[in-house]
């Protein structure tokens, strides 16, 4: 499941993103080392997360479709785990897609991650870079991109020690988190809010890192009502054997078939238990909740890509 947010999450996003290109590891100058921080602040928003936030984004499914991001670069200070890997941090855009990107056309929104494998006891770890397709099937770029890449590129050993099954299920995660989030940010009841840092320049002048755009949430509302007082106060009446039920969202993209629930008034709509996003599209978000007594069991879901439309 997510582990604690990590404040550096960020700088190590990009000083990975700077190691990785190989000019700029070669040549070695602040020059270039400032070009490429520059580069990674201008347009990139940062959010950092709550627990709680994370809890019911974590525990809700979703059907992957395409969506509009808010910003054209986004990093999410979000850390997912397993067995053998840590990711710290997710980047979503289309920054880094191009040709040369493991076959990804250009312009692809893509999420974008540093992978940390610790490997065996006796073994040295390593990290590498990774990038998934953020509406794609996960199962198909897989099949399709990475495992012909790892089955004919033997420059990189490296790929060749993670674990298929493990490492796919793990994508999903991310996927799906990602799209949650996406979802979450269009909800009536979040407010964000940009937060500029207006002296950069000085700061790279000084060799400093820039720090880039922080993003605070508000949650109001109904929303805010349910994550920070319904939730608490489930987990403060469950003393044993309680478990998160997932919850899911529902979209009605298809305005003509379901014209009835569009032509309703807002507050008819939320009688029913439906909104409408900031994208004009219906949705119910069916919540997740914790059901039983006791200490809170996290459980791990094998996540399957959703076919179909509504």
């Amino acid at each position: 499941m997510l582990a604690e947010i990590h404040n550096k999450s960020y700088e190590d996003f990009v000083r990975y993103t700077i190691l990785a290109n190989k000019q700029i590891v070669e040549s070695g100058t602040n020059q270039d080392f400032n070009k490429v921080l520059k580069t990674l602040v201008n347009d990139i928003k940062v959010f950092s997360l709550t627990e709680e936030i994370k809890n019911i984004l974590t525990e809700t499914k979703n059907h992957i479709r395409e969506k509009p991001l808010p910003f054209h670069d986004i990093f999410v200070d979000v850390n997912f785990f397993s067995e053998k890997i840590t990711i710290q941090g997710i980047w979503m855009g289309d920054r880094f897609s191009t040709q040369t990107t493991r076959g990804f056309p250009i312009g692809e929104k893509l999420i974008r991650f540093y992978l940390n494998y610790f490997g065996d006891k006796d073994k040295k770890g390593f990290w590498m870079s990774v990038s998934i397709p953020l509406f794609a099937d996960c199962k198909g770029f897989w099949k399709e991109r990475l495992k012909k890449e790892i089955s004919e590129d033997d420059r990189d050993e490296n790929l060749k020690k993670l674990n298929e099954k493990e490492l796919l299920n793990l994508f999903k995660r991310i996927q799906l988190f990602a799209n949650n989030f996406l979802d979450f940010l269009n909800h009536p009841d979040i407010e964000t809010k940009v937060m500029k840092w207006h002296n950069n320049e000085k700061r790279i002048s000084r060799g400093q890192n820039p720090i880039p755009d922080r993003v605070s949430i508000n949650v109001k509302g109904k929303l805010y009502r349910y994550i920070y007082e319904d939730i608490p106060d489930q987990q403060k009446s469950s003393p044993k054997n309680s478990f998160w039920v997932r919850g899911h969202y529902i979209h009605f993209w298809n305005q003509k078939r379901y014209n009835r629930l569009y032509n309703l008034e807002q507050g008819k709509l939320e009688e029913k238990g439906y909104y409408k996003d900031k994208q004009g599209i219906v949705c119910k978000w069916v919540l997740p909740y914790i059901k039983g007594r006791g200490e809170v069991k996290k459980k791990d879901y094998k996540l399957k890509q959703r076919g179909g439309r509504r």
